[in-house]
């Protein structure tokens, strides 16, 4: 018998195969994350940022799993999906809690119609400052097309 025959056999969910094909399945997802990460749609509330954050935690479980099972011989790899897991999971929280800002503010002008930006600002629970700031960024986007702000008084009013 020879010593070829005397190794074991390694799983096909830990051979360099599998993992290739995984990463070819994986990464232009990943890249898709990280290009649309910022952007928010109007109509229909798409929330990239949630979408990052679960696939942020798929990445580490998955590293976790291929550490757990494969062993010491894949440490390097593991590492790598765990970073980049961590880093999906807190660029999808941060998108994930702008999303949510920009829902609630189109929410509270579309229901008010003409609204002041302090009240807004307590409506949210927000300081007016990151308020001023929000909507510029939203007018830029053009995420309220019919409302500009008056700078004077600090008025959100209908064009």
């Amino acid at each position: 018998m020879s010593i070829q025959n005397d190794k074991e056999k390694v799983p096909f969910y830990c051979s360099w195969i599998f993992i290739a094909i995984v990463c070819l399945l994986l990464w232009p997802l990943g890249a898709v994350l990280m290009w649309k990460r910022g952007q928010y749609s109007r109509k229909t509330c798409l929330n990239l940022g949630k979408i990052a954050m679960v696939f942020g935690v798929i990445f580490m479980v998955g590293a976790v799993a291929i550490a757990i099972f494969a062993g010491e011989s894949y440490m390097i790899f593991c590492g790598i999906y765990g970073i980049l897991g961590a880093v999906f999971a807190r660029m999808g929280y941060e998108a994930y809690k702008k999303a949510n800002v920009y829902r609630k503010i189109i929410f509270e002008v579309e229901d008010e119609g003409t609204l002041m930006v302090p009240m807004l600002a307590d409506e949210i629970g927000m300081p007016e400052v990151d308020i001023l700031k929000n909507l510029d960024v939203m007018f830029k986007k053009n995420l309220l097309p019919e409302y500009e702000l008056a700078r004077n008084n600090k008025k959100l009013v209908k064009k």
